[in-house]
């Protein structure tokens, strides 16, 4: 999005400048901005954050009584657009590994991170720092 952005910055720049150089410098700084989670132990709250230029963006929220902390497969699955001219494009599962927290009576955990299924190692020495930091169990699921 950010490079797209940019890209019509810069052929808008001939006809009118000032709005083409907003674009290139909200494009850049959309191209280097992240996501990540922050979680703040001795004040038991945590945020999905954006990060840009050395700040980040997102509101705490409190952190919840965790059980444990698991890591397990995921699969999403993504979904294409068709119109009525183009043939149908099959669905695909994209497999990842999700931490998460796990939060007594609730269905689905508190997702903390993803990772590809080639970082195996990190997410699990994440799952297992965040445990030992949380005081609760670390759980692998078997399909990790």
């Amino acid at each position: 999005m950010g490079l797209a952005t940019a890209g019509i910055g810069l052929l808008s720049l001939v006809k009118l400048p000032l709005l083409a150089g907003g674009l290139l410098v909200l494009g850049g700084l959309v191209a280097v901005g992240y996501e990540g989670v922050e979680l703040d132990l001795p004040g038991r709250r945590f945020r999905h954050f954006t990060g840009l230029l050395g700040a980040r963006f997102g509101l705490w929220l409190p952190l919840p009584a965790v059980a444990r902390v698991v890591l397990k497969t995921h699969s999403d699955i993504l979904v294409y657009d068709t119109d009525r001219r183009s043939a149908a494009v099959p669905n695909r599962r994209q497999r990842h590994l999700t931490l998460l927290l796990s939060v007594p009576n609730v269905a689905i955990g508190q997702v903390i991170g993803e990772f590809a299924l080639a970082d195996q190692t990190q997410a699990r020495a994440a799952g297992q720092q965040l445990a030992e930091a949380l005081q609760v169990p670390f759980v692998v699921m078997p399909d990790v």
